[in-house]
């Protein structure tokens, strides 16, 4: 299972790589431009795409592996961010529901529903949820 850093993370380790491979291209693309530029030969030599073909072919392959990686890590942080909200909206609700019970129990303590060695034993043992006005 993946969580949302490591899909962060795998997405940043793909942008390195293709950041890593257009450097690279690039700095074959202008040796090759430098070396015909200096070429002293009247005809220019030719240059074999051969090789950038095959490394493009190649990133192109480890592209598309990590494709199904990422949409699947997408997908596992959306259901997490679901999950996320169902939580929050339960322990609002659980909150909502404690905040009515603390006001019922205090409404019970201040209409005399205990008696005094109850109150006095509520008192002591700090069960009273807010504390005493004088």
């Amino acid at each position: 299972m993946t969580n949302r850093s490591e899909y962060k993370e795998n997405l940043s380790r793909l942008d390195k790589d293709i950041r890593r491979c257009l450097l690279y291209l690039e700095g074959l693309i202008e040796e090759r431009f430098q070396l015909v530029l200096n070429a002293k030969q009247p005809p220019a030599p030719k240059v074999d795409f051969s090789k950038f073909e095959s490394k493009v072919d190649s990133l192109q392959k480890q592209i598309d592996g990590l494709r199904p990686k990422v949409d699947a890590a997408y997908s596992l942080v959306q259901e997490h961010d679901e999950h996320e909200k169902y939580l929050k909206n339960l322990t609002k609700k659980a909150e909502e529901l404690f905040d009515g019970l603390k006001q019922h129990f205090e409404e019970l303590y201040n209409s005399g529903y205990y008696s005094k060695v109850k109150r006095r034993k509520i008192l002591d043992e700090g069960l009273r949820l807010h504390k005493r006005e004088s």
